[in-house]
């Protein structure tokens, strides 16, 4: 697949760090991602969420305490908190705000001149991507791929087709090198080079956008997790398949066994007309998201 170089005018940063590659990245990123500590994580509802945790589990040495869907939030209560705090929590693949920390791939900036959460873990924070501007040259892959990028956790050459294939089709990570618009392949292309995910994207060359749907079917990666009446988690994804997909790598796919108890009830879950929105607005959010141009999801405390 070809794609001609454009060039973004204006102030916009993906333009001027078109050269910027994963050494000169992981400065931009928070502090925080790089340090020792023993981070809680709050997890979300998909695979995405949940596949990035394990991996941070196995490789950070975090735990899972919290479980989000958006409507409330839950925490295990047997877990030892002691001396716990807000700024112990990393949230999974959700975009928070009062400056927790965050591994996410949302846009959350209404403007470029914004400031984002500053511990916010997000590509599209950190190139000042926008609802008003280059919305449409956002990281859209996952929030799985950045971490896997950011500490070097896979050696790419060593793994199977299979393997690859369901890295790409977390959150549909893979749909930017297939879409007809030229603007989401030379983005999806120019975060492939941020991230150096070349080695990766060799299925992208060999297989169709169909063999993808294919794996999303067979392992299930499109369904829900939830919490059951008495407090545990469940889910329709094919989170055996995965275990056996990725043994070598001694990672454990299992959902928490421990019972969850709710922390805490959202008075607003819904979504807007992102034209009606303002930053005093996004503010009083515990979570938000443009998940298009036109669209804010959100969570109002």
């Amino acid at each position: 697949m070809t794609v001609r170089r454009l060039t973004l005018k204006g102030s916009g940063s993906i333009s001027r760090l078109s050269i910027t590659m994963k050494a000169t990245l992981k400065e931009k990123f928070p502090n925080w991602c790089l340090d020792n500590n023993k981070y809680i994580m709050c997890i979300t509802d998909d695979i995405d969420s949940l596949f990035s945790s394990k991996l941070l589990e196995a490789h950070k040495g975090y735990t899972i305490n919290y479980f989000y869907d958006f409507k409330k939030l839950y925490r295990i209560d047997t877990l030892d908190q002691i001396n716990k705090t807000k700024s112990d929590v990393v949230a999974i693949d959700m975009a928070v705000n009062y400056k927790m920390k965050a591994f996410d791939n949302h846009v959350t900036l209404l403007n470029s001149e914004d400031e984002p959460n500053p511990n916010s873990a997000n590509l599209n924070n950190i190139y000042k991507i926008s609802r008003n501007k280059y919305y449409f040259y956002k990281y859209a892959m996952s929030t799985l791929l950045t971490v896997v990028s950011l500490y070097d956790i896979f050696d790419y050459k060593q793994l199977t087709d299979e393997q690859k294939l369901v890295l790409w089709a977390i959150d549909s990570s893979y749909l930017g090198f297939y879409q007809p618009y030229e603007r989401d392949q030379f983005a999806h292309k120019k975060y492939r080079e941020f991230l150096e995910l070349e080695e990766l994207a060799s299925v992208l060359y060999t297989y169709q956008k169909s063999d993808f749907i294919e794996v999303i079917q067979e392992y299930k990666l499109n369904e829900k997790i939830c919490i059951d009446q008495d407090g545990y988690l469940k889910t329709g994804i094919a989170l055996d398949k995965l275990q056996s997909l990725f043994s070598c790598f001694n990672l454990d796919f299992s959902l928490p066994s421990q019972q969850f108890t709710m922390s805490h009830e959202f008075s607003q879950t819904a979504g807007k007309q992102a034209y009606l929105v303002d930053n005093d607005f996004l503010n009083k959010c515990f979570s938000h998201a443009f998940t298009g141009q036109r669209w804010l999801s959100y969570t109002m405390i």
